[in-house]
């Protein structure tokens, strides 16, 4: 990245964070040009054929991260990138209250 040598860690995180954020405002851009130019040059709206791949972080669903995306079968773009986590950390926060209104809330 370039950066000067001595860099606190609080303002390493926040040009990450700010990295972060420019990359994924790119990439939605960039997902919803290739989504309009797909339907742009399809007549029925039907016909429009995409390929999903995905992968876990780990093999063996061992894993807790993986991404999966759909690519435009004729373009070759990348029309939309999900990440899913088996894990959720708020879940297991409450688990001790299951049952409780706080719980259900």
């Amino acid at each position: 990245m370039d950066l000067p040598v001595p860099l606190a860690r609080r303002t390493y995180d926040a040009f990450v964070k700010q990295m972060r954020n420019v990359a994924a405002a790119i990439a939605k851009l960039s997902m919803n040009a290739a989504i309009r130019q797909k339907i742009y040059n399809l007549e029925n709206i039907e016909s429009l054929v995409v390929s999903g791949d995905g992968t876990w972080r780990k093999r063996r669903f061992w894993s807790l991260h993986g991404v999966a995306s759909f690519i435009g079968h004729h373009t070759g773009k990348v029309i939309d990138v999900i990440i899913k986590c088996s894990y959720c950390a708020a879940c297991k926060l409450l688990e001790p209250r299951s049952g409780t209104d706080q719980y259900m809330d």
